[in-house]
């Protein structure tokens, strides 16, 4: 009896377990892995990570939305705070523009 309840258990956490892969497949994350990590990683590819912002918050919002707080350099050396909701899959395409973020810099 104990071995069948064991086996019942192991295959309620299988399906549970795809369940919530495929919820977030559904929300457009194929890879299953929308959280905070997946924010602060997809920030951390941007020209912005690498261009003198600081990310100092995230936090991952359904569906596919990233709040991220950071601190970019200007060109004069003064940091600028900035919060921005965005979507997940743009995040790699922040760029710091003289202490602001944004896609495209004046």
């Amino acid at each position: 009896m104990q071995k069948k309840f064991a086996t019942l258990i192991g295959l309620l956490s299988v399906v549970v377990s795809g369940a919530v892969f495929a919820q977030h497949v559904a929300e457009g994350d194929p890879t299953g892995r929308s959280s905070d990590a997946a924010c602060q990683a997809a920030f951390q590819e941007s020209e912005a990570a690498a261009n003198g912002c600081t990310l100092f918050r995230t936090k991952f919002h359904k569906p596919n939305f990233c709040f991220i707080a950071a601190t970019c350099t200007r060109s004069d050396g003064s940091e600028q705070n900035n919060r921005e909701q965005i979507r997940l899959h743009e995040l790699p395409k922040l760029r710091n523009c003289n202490g602001r973020l944004g896609f495209i810099c004046d």
